[in-house]
């Protein structure tokens, strides 16, 4: 997942450097990124709580 979101990111980056008219395929890249983010964080928060 974290490889994921560093891909989706360097996606993002290079849009944005190269091509900053496509906005909305940036705005998909940010959302993806955002997803990705928030299952990592959901991931982790699980990990730490552990069974119950």
């Amino acid at each position: 997942m974290a490889r994921a979101l560093t891909d989706i990111r360097k996606v993002q980056n290079m849009l944005e450097l190269q091509n900053p008219g496509q906005t909305e395929a940036i705005k998909m890249q940010r959302e993806a990124g955002d997803l990705v983010w928030q299952v990592i964080q959901t991931m982790q928060q699980s990990q730490q709580q552990g069974p119950q």
